[in-house]
């Protein structure tokens, strides 16, 4: 069966901003400085998405042939089945991969990036205060707070403030 322009146009319309995305991040991936586990994750991504956007469009182009050669429509709609089934999983696989490149090494808002090893130069955690048992009261050099010995909290925390009715 010979394929018309029309059908060639409707399948590829679908499929060519895919590649080209698929193919700009792939080059992006390889161009750029990037850490080593986000630039797997994307590689890893763009690699399956592309593949899988190719094979699509040479399975959606096939149909009319296979179509035309089968004489039981059954054999047919497995077919279809077990492919659509096998694109659909590496498409979300692909895109998956893609989404974890992008919030892989993200910095929390208002936070630091995440690091790979204890702070260089600063002090480091010695641990608790020599003496101190954890469950009985507070470690040796603990002065108590005004709200400590009041019983109440400072004012605006916790409660009303001091003078209002309550």
């Amino acid at each position: 069966m010979e394929l018309n322009a029309q059908y060639v146009l409707s399948v590829s319309v679908w499929h060519v901003p895919v590649l080209i995305i698929g193919v700009v991040a792939f080059i992006v991936a390889l161009a750029r400085p990037i850490p080593g586990r986000t630039r797997g994750l994307l590689v890893s991504g763009a690699l399956i998405t592309v593949l899988t956007t190719l094979a699509s469009a040479a399975w959606s182009l096939s149909i009319p042939t296979i179509v035309s050669n089968l004489d039981d429509f059954e054999t047919y709609e497995r077919l279809y089945l077990i492919m659509g089934l096998i694109l659909g999983v590496l498409q979300a696989v692909g895109i998956g991969l893609l989404v974890a490149a992008a919030v892989a090494n993200r910095v929390p808002p208002g936070g630091n990036p995440p690091m790979a090893g204890p702070p260089q130069g600063g002090p480091s955690y010695a641990g608790p205060p020599q003496g101190y048992q954890p469950g009985y009261g507070p470690p040796p050099g603990y002065q108590p707070g005004p709200w400590d010995q009041s019983g109440q909290p400072p004012p605006g925390q916790w409660g009303p403030p001091p003078g209002s009715p309550g």
